[in-house]
């Protein structure tokens, strides 16, 4: 079995990007509850920080606290050690729409009477075929 320790450089090889990706949580869980409830993801290009949320509303009211967000990674930088390797001077929002999965509900199963009464004569002389034959006929009866 394998270990976190090699699970982890597996999928951060760069120390720096494993620092980055626990500071951005910590800054995700510090943001108000209307935002985290709407935060699809969080990530850095470049000097930029991004946000990305499900409405276009929340996009707007989280450009109105940006100062705020800003003063509030500043204090992040200031209290933990991981953050300090970031180095972000713009922050931008952008609403992203994602449509739930409509629920389906399963088909019924669709049945049919049989039309048929059963009604032909059985010809052939081979005794096996005769009799596969017979009870065809008895599963037509039954069914209509």
């Amino acid at each position: 079995m394998k270990q976190p320790k090699t699970i982890f450089t597996h999928l951060f090889s760069n120390l720096n990007k494993l620092q980055e990706h626990r500071c951005l949580n910590r800054l995700k869980a510090l943001l108000p509850k209307r935002f985290q409830q709407y935060l699809i993801s969080l990530y850095k290009k470049g000097d930029t920080l991004f946000f990305v949320f499900t409405h276009q509303g929340l996009v707007m009211e989280f450009n109105y606290i940006k100062k705020d967000i800003n003063e509030l990674l500043n204090m992040v930088k200031q209290h933990d050690t991981d953050c300090l390797i970031l180095d972000i001077k713009k922050i931008k929002a952008y609403g992203k729409f994602q449509s739930k999965p409509a629920l389906q509900k399963p088909k019924p199963l669709q049945r049919y009477r049989e039309r048929s009464r059963a009604e032909f004569e059985i010809v052939p002389s081979n005794p096996e075929l005769k009799e596969l034959l017979h009870k065809i006929q008895e599963a037509i009866k039954n069914n209509g």
